[in-house]
């Protein structure tokens, strides 16, 4: 997943640097990433990673992305 790095930058002030991870680098490549289907994709890609009950929370978040209804996690 992404990993964060601080670093100085031009000796001012700290910055992050943040890697994007590559499910999103390859999904950004077919969707835009403001997108709901962008949010229905990920989701879906990382089902699988999940446990049983974030699994759960992420259907109900998909539910409520597709039909614009709220939901109570």
């Amino acid at each position: 997943m992404a990993f964060q790095t601080s670093y100085n930058q031009g000796g001012d002030e700290s910055a992050l640097g943040w890697a994007t991870p590559s499910d999103i680098q390859s999904l950004a490549e077919m969707c835009p990433i403001t997108s709901k289907r962008f949010s229905i994709e990920l989701l879906k890609m990382r089902m699988p990673y999940m446990d049983e009950e974030t699994r759960k929370r992420a259907i109900k978040v998909i539910s409520a992305l597709r039909t614009g209804d709220f939901v109570k996690l």
